[in-house]
């Protein structure tokens, strides 16, 4: 089992920039999908995850659901559950 598994399965390592684009490469979207309303104001998910490490939480487990649309690849819901530095 790789360590992106063991990280979803219950022994939470620190995942990097690197693990987290292979799991949730949404995370890393630099802007808003195409059919999203003019009125929503995009924020990165990755500006919120360095602010987080910045303030000592630090990723553990992340995932994405699956799009059935191939223009929403890359947007798709995102979860990321963070533990706090020691």
């Amino acid at each position: 089992m790789n360590r992106l598994n063991q990280s979803r399965f219950g022994r939470l390592g620190i995942l990097d920039d690197d693990q987290l684009r292979a799991v949730c490469p949404s995370i890393f979207a630099d802007q808003a999908a195409s059919q999203t309303s003019s009125r929503y104001e995009f924020i990165p998910t990755s500006k919120v995850v360095a602010g987080l490490r910045k303030e000592g939480w630090l990723p553990v487990l992340a995932r994405e659901t699956q799009v059935r649309k191939a223009e929403q690849e890359g947007f798709s819901k995102h979860m990321i559950r963070f533990r706090r530095q020691y």
